[in-house]
């Protein structure tokens, strides 16, 4: 019937689909693997379904028949009980899922022991792991640790995860004991406290991490500062650091804390959606003067700008494809 409905409304090719129904009964499940491989959907959601064990390994058991593949799934539901999580890993690993994210799940170190022990058992690998959970405790970054390293994951994301200096030091602690390696880290907070990007910069550190990005941080001159301060004292220099600088337009100070920081502790500095000044832009400008090999944008306002003082200089786009 589902799959029947669904393909009836829907076109032959879908980049994603999200389910949110939670009286979604279990044969359901069989068609949903059906629909997904009719349809060549990359990217599938579960919202609030009710998840259970067994309607995973309905759905699960129905891919692998149909050989189904997925490159990114979702789940969103807080009330899925602990021994769901196993089955999760399962079924990312039929399904040849790389990009998984975690989002308002309530999660706890119960849930993701089971998750990282399905990662083990199933010899699960995964691109991307992001995860959206204000409600964390710090104990739980220790299973986050665990199972980026089981998983040999390479990009990290945290979105609104209420990060505080705790939660990041506890993760980068077990990132240490567990030989975690990171490409990229994405932090997305904006009640994230300036003691909490001494924590950051030791994940960066302790993970050899190439790529650090914060987006919609609400970025400011003090938390600038503090980053810059704690790079020093650890002599930490991030080969890649991406900032967002979305809410207002930037200051000369603020301007200056970043050139700072960049002068100190960065190799390539990404800048996107920058706004600035007049007293800014001078500073902008005498920055780029300096350091012009290792400043990229993401921003066409910058980019006419940097064209019209500094004509000569080639300035590209930096590309974020991968951070939606």
């Amino acid at each position: 019937m589902l799959q029947n409905i669904l393909l009836n409304f829907i076109p032959m090719q879908l980049q994603e689909l999200c389910i949110y129904d939670r009286t979604l009964p279990l044969d359901a499940y069989t068609e949903l693997a059906a629909v997904v491989k009719a349809t060549k959907c990359s990217t599938l959601r579960f919202v609030n379904c009710l998840l259970s064990e067994e309607k995973l390994h309905y759905f699960r058991m129905s891919c692998e028949e149909s050989q189904v593949s997925d490159s990114r799934l979702e789940i969103s539901d807080a009330k899925m009980p602990p021994d769901t999580y196993h089955e999760i890993a399962c079924t990312l690993k039929s399904i040849g899922c790389k990009e998984f994210d975690f989002k308002d799940c309530e999660l706890t170190t119960r849930k993701l022991s089971d998750f990282c022990t399905g990662c083990k058992d199933n010899d699960l690998s995964l691109d991307q792991l992001s995860i959206e959970d204000g409600m964390m405790t710090s104990d739980v970054y220790g299973e986050v640790a665990a199972i980026i390293s089981v998983t040999r994951c390479s990009r990290a994301i945290f979105t609104n995860c209420d990060l505080t200096k705790e939660k990041m030091e506890y993760f980068g602690t077990l990132c240490m004991e567990n030989q975690v390696s990171l490409v990229d880290l994405c932090i997305r907070d904006r009640t994230m406290p300036l003691d909490a990007y001494p924590g950051v910069t030791a994940v960066v550190k302790d993970t050899k991490c190439i790529e650090m990005s914060f987006l919609s941080c609400d970025l400011s001159k003090d938390k600038i500062k503090c980053l810059k301060m704690s790079c020093k004292k650890s002599q930490v220099t991030i080969p890649i650091l991406v900032m967002d600088w979305s809410q207002t337009t930037a200051t000369e100070s603020e301007v200056s804390a970043v050139r700072d920081l960049m002068i100190c502790s960065v190799d390539v500095l990404a800048l996107m959606n920058w706004k600035i000044d007049n007293e800014g832009t001078q500073r902008l400008k005498d920055t780029l003067q300096l350091e012009s090999s290792r400043v990229r944008f993401h921003s066409p306002n910058l980019q006419t700008f940097v064209r019209s003082v500094l004509p000569k200089l080639f300035v590209f786009a930096y590309q974020c494809e991968h951070f939606y």
